[in-house]
């Protein structure tokens, strides 16, 4: 507000060491996710990944992207190596990035949880307009 006097804080070393620790990890893991992507690695260790990066820093809508192509990859694959694959995957375009065999578990397991992520990163923020657009994709896929 106007003619308000602005506190300034001063902070210890063990404070302003605990900032710069932070910084560093968020900077590793920022920089470890962006690798994989570059390299079209989709795993389900880089989804773990992109779960604690999104946790700290969801407004960027790259994040949300590259953790729609793992998913619908990793849908992709168990459609390949089962018989009968659900009417979702089918309209899958296909790569061939990765040919790892995914352990089982349901596209609607994977939808619950990527539910829950999205509603804890909403409730966290309100304003993430790319936590909006993925939870619509989200949507989109159960319903």
């Amino acid at each position: 507000m106007h003619g308000q006097r602005k506190v300034k804080e001063i902070y210890d070393d063990a404070h302003r060491r605990a900032t710069e620790e932070k910084i560093a990890s968020f900077r590793s893991l920022y920089e470890t996710v962006f690798t994989l992507r570059k390299e079209s690695c989709y795993t389900r260790d880089a989804l773990k990944l992109l779960d604690a990066l999104l946790e700290v820093s969801p407004e960027q809508y790259t994040l949300f992207g590259y953790r729609r192509d793992i998913l619908l990859h990793l849908w992709r694959m168990k459609a390949d190596h089962r018989p009968s694959s659900p009417s979702r995957v089918a309209a899958v375009p296909s790569t061939d990035a990765d040919t790892e065999v995914v352990p089982a578990s349901s596209i609607d397991e994977d939808l619950d949880r990527e539910y829950l992520l999205n509603t804890k990163i909403i409730l966290k923020d309100f304003k993430v307009y790319s936590a909006f657009v993925h939870r619509r994709w989200i949507l989109e896929r159960i319903g």
